[in-house]
């Protein structure tokens, strides 16, 4: 329960961003809308080193209505950035995230699946951050959840 309550909240809020954050930056293409905007974070690592990343955020937003009224979601993001930490070594980001829902029009059958990779690579010795993950839900027709997962591996060295 707590797995479906966390990805119907990741599906609202990726629903609310990809409807409202900087539409002015928004790109129609068939079936598909494109957000490209500035993306800025900064954290410390693993070897303690604070670093700080500026780049490109884009997200590739499509969704379909079929013919009984359900809603079919797929949304890629992807990230690239780069910086330099506090120990003047250089890194960069990649970071995909892919994103589908599929819901009837009465809300059941429903599911979800989300799977990302997270790399903050470093240049020569520095170290290389790495996260990936899958989750996914599907809810039968009753309600009744018949697939939850998380998996995921994190390594930082």
């Amino acid at each position: 329960m707590k797995n479906l309550i966390l990805v119907l909240t990741l599906c609202i809020s990726t629903l609310s961003l990809s409807s409202f954050i900087a539409p002015e930056t928004a790109k129609e293409m068939p079936g598909a809308t494109i957000f490209e905007m500035p993306y800025s974070t900064s954290g410390f690592l693993c070897n303690g080193e604070f670093l700080e990343l500026e780049g490109t955020w884009k997200i590739v937003a499509n969704v379909v209505i079929d013919a009984n009224g359900g809603f079919h979601l797929t949304e890629n993001w992807s990230i690239k950035a780069s910086g330099v930490g506090s120990f003047g070594n250089e890194y960069k980001l990649n970071y995909s995230d892919n994103f589908h829902v599929n819901q009837a029009f009465f809300g059941f059958p429903f599911n979800v699946t989300n799977a990302f990779n997270f790399n903050i690579i470093g240049k020569g010795s520095a170290p290389n951050l790495k996260q990936q993950a899958v989750i996914h839900t599907t809810v039968n027709a009753n309600g009744e959840i018949t697939a939850d997962f998380e998996k995921g591996q994190f390594t930082c060295k």
